[in-house]
């Protein structure tokens, strides 16, 4: 009795995977990833700017809440000492001026900057106060 032919082993119609096609899937895997980790370091770098920003932004607001109340012969211009975390915050004080440029009696414009700890200005904001309050 005869059996019938049967494949040797080496056939491509053997089950699994060869050793070209494992490298392949994990080349592209390993760039899926990259591109992963990539997109993780921007989101990080992303929330820490707006942290920064974020803060600055607190920190203009509390210094135009307390020029706000102050009375304005007690104001100066001029830098702010602070130790909040290394940011300076910085105050000018000037004459408000309309739209042709002239001077409006009375009313002086107060700019508050903000700058963190690696010099950048993360935050400016102007008002107007007047000289009688």
């Amino acid at each position: 009795m005869k059996t019938p032919f049967k494949k040797s082993r080496d056939s491509y119609s053997e089950k699994g995977f060869t050793l070209l096609e494992v490298l392949i899937a994990m080349a592209i895997f390993a760039i899926g990833i990259l591109a992963v980790a990539s997109l993780q370091i921007s989101a990080t770098r992303g929330n820490a700017s707006a942290r920064k920003v974020g803060e600055a932004l607190e920190f203009a607001q509390d210094q135009i809440e307390a020029t706000m109340a102050t009375p304005f012969s007690s104001l100066s211009a001029g830098t702010i000492p602070t130790n909040t975390n290394g940011y300076t915050i910085t105050r000018v004080i000037a004459a408000a001026r309309d739209t042709d440029g002239n001077s409006i009696a009375g009313i002086y414009e107060v700019r508050v900057s903000v700058t963190d700890p690696s010099g950048v200005e993360r935050a400016a904001l102007r008002f107007l106060k007047p000289a009688n309050m």
